[in-house]
């Protein structure tokens, strides 16, 4: 006997309280299946190895606050008297909390029983990184979206079921494109799947700066430009975006000049739509972005933000943090 669907009402969900993707890396890193995406030689593993250490030692990532917790880098491509170079390049202390392996089983051949195993062994796991996706797939005869869907989803699957971050160093295709994200090696099988991208691009093959463009399903498209530090070995970035990125916001702009006047709103999305004076925007979407932003308000601006929902209504209390509180 066929099982009927399971279906929710659309009043029944908003009233559920569900957890978010656990957030690595802030603005940039959610739990889920990623992939980094470059040129042969370019600097994606320099990147994926300072990006393991600034996580398992709770450091920012370029200004963005990271959630510190235990990684796993496989390291597939290079050997242990490598990495340790690399890893001396970087950092004068290594970290109890980053393991590295140099052999794994292939992806649907043990791969994901050893990561799952690792995770249920480390608790506080973060972040897999895999170096690269092509070593766990071995030869592909004939790619098709079928296949590159079947392995992502395999790897996702983990991400979404332990709220980790895996993050998957792939290759570009040698064929341009005016967006980045088209030249990722493989078919729409394995971005379409995945639920965020980043391509890191140089300017030129002998230029020591690049783009790391970045987009997915929990954030928002962002480009950083970078220069590689061939003295520490590592990418630095040029310009300080979470500052620029509140700044630019509008809705971060608008909240900020209302609670400095009127210094409290409570009330409605829509009855705070007609208090900014905001008409591009519905009320669903002005709550996203304020659910977005919501700890640049707090700790750029001085302004908390609560939500409160119940079955008769959903309201938002904005107001002006008193001096003395937590995180002025």
């Amino acid at each position: 006997m066929i099982k009927d669907l399971k279906t929710i009402t659309g009043d029944a969900l908003l009233e559920m309280e569900l957890n978010e993707p656990r957030v690595i890396v802030e603005h940039l890193l959610p739990a889920g299946l990623h992939i980094l995406a470059g040129s042969p030689k370019i600097g994606k593993s320099w990147l994926a190895l300072w990006l393991c250490h600034r996580i398992a030692t709770g450091q920012d990532v370029w200004g963005f606050k990271t959630t510190q917790g235990n990684v796993l880098y496989l390291c597939l491509e290079d050997k242990l008297p490598r990495i340790k170079r690399r890893l001396m390049s970087i950092t004068e202390d290594g970290s109890e909390h980053t393991a590295f392996a140099t052999e794994a089983l292939p992806l649907g051949d043990g791969l994901t029983e050893q990561i799952e195993s690792f995770i249920q062994k480390h608790e506080g796991t973060t972040l897999i990184v895999i170096d690269t996706l092509q070593q766990i797939r071995g030869q592909i005869d004939n790619q098709t979206y079928g296949s590159d869907y079947a392995d992502i989803v395999l790897l996702k699957a983990i991400a979404d079921k332990y709220d980790v971050a895996i993050l998957c160093v792939h290759h570009l295709r040698k064929m341009k494109d005016d967006d980045p994200f088209n030249m990722i090696s493989g078919t729409t099988g394995l971005s379409g799947s995945a639920d965020g991208m980043f391509v890191l691009k140089r300017e030129n093959r002998l230029s020591g700066k690049a783009i790391l463009h970045g987009t997915g399903r929990d954030i928002a498209d962002i480009e950083l430009p970078l220069e590689f530090d061939q003295v520490n070995c590592l990418w630095k970035l040029l310009e300080n975006y979470e500052r620029k990125a509140a700044v630019d916001e509008p809705i971060v702009q608008a909240l900020t000049e209302y609670i400095n006047t009127n210094s409290t709103f409570t009330g409605t999305m829509s009855e705070l739509l007609v208090s900014l004076n905001i008409q591009s925007l519905s009320a669903a979407m002005l709550s996203k972005k304020i659910r977005d932003n919501t700890e640049t308000l707090t700790h750029e601006f001085g302004i908390d933000v609560d939500f409160v929902r119940d079955r008769n209504s959903r309201t938002v209390t904005v107001k002006r943090r008193c001096d003395g509180d937590d995180g002025v």
